[in-house]
């Protein structure tokens, strides 16, 4: 008995001197994933603009600028180009501080030939032009062109006698060809006509097929005019207009 309790007091004694065993250690959770951060802004470039003009947004073809011109022509001397290259093509031009664009008909080793400009309106010395073609969209310049162009307006008013002018003067094209959209409601049963002049002679177009418009109601009418039109309405008999409108819509050139 003695020696076992001997050893007993030993294992007590033991334990009582000899630390506990650590703890399992565990590992440290790994680091979090630190998100990128997002990239800064592009270095700013400001935008191009060809030597052309600040509203004209895309080069095109060729471009120069005219030593002479006409309403219907220009001549750049510094050119030598292949006869006929730029048929069909358009013409960009910046003629003082307006802004046209024409179809080219044909064209010399340094001279183009394009549909006319407006009465009073040609290229000159120091014209700038841009060459592109057809299929590219119009420049911001131009844009002003697809949307309608007011004319003449007619409210309520009483016109007393048969094929008299509706209108106090004639009206002329702003963009050529192009087209006018004419809206009209009458109060009387009658045939209404576009009175065309051309060089000092008038001849009549009869709208609606020839046939009566019926009065009180409203009818539309598409008529082509170009450079050297003047145009006016006439009905054919006295009667109240009680509403016309005549835009220019769809500058083609």
């Amino acid at each position: 008995m003695k020696r076992l309790g001997n050893k007993v007091d030993m294992e007590i004694r033991r334990l009582s001197l000899d630390p506990a065993p650590a703890a399992p250690q565990t590992p440290p959770p790994p680091p979090e994933p630190v998100c990128p951060e997002p990239p800064g802004p592009l270095p700013y470039t400001p935008p191009h603009h060809p030597p052309i003009g600040a509203n004209w947004v895309m080069t095109g073809e060729d471009e120069g600028v005219s030593v002479s011109g006409t309403s219907t022509s220009l001549i750049d001397s510094q050119k030598n180009w292949t006869p006929g290259i730029w048929s069909n093509y358009l013409v960009y031009l910046r003629i003082g501080d307006r802004d046209f664009v024409r179809l080219i008909t044909t064209n010399t080793a340094s001279s183009i030939t394009f549909g006319s400009l407006p009465a009073g309106i040609e290229a000159q010395a120091g014209s700038k032009y841009v060459i592109k073609t057809r299929d590219l969209f119009l420049a911001l310049g131009q844009i002003s062109r697809l949307f309608p162009i007011a004319k003449a307006s007619i409210f309520n008013t009483a016109i007393v006698a048969a094929e008299a002018d509706w209108l106090a003067a004639p009206i002329t094209p702003t963009s050529s060809p192009s087209y006018l959209r004419i809206y009209v409601c009458t109060d009387t049963d009658g045939l209404m006509r576009v009175a065309r002049t051309v060089g000092g002679v008038t001849v009549t177009e009869n709208l609606n097929a020839g046939s009566d418009l019926n009065g009180n109601a409203s009818y539309m009418f598409t008529v082509p005019w170009r450079t050297g039109d003047e145009i006016n309405l006439r009905y054919s008999v006295p009667v109240t207009v009680l509403r016309c409108t005549i835009d220019e819509i769809g500058g083609a050139e």
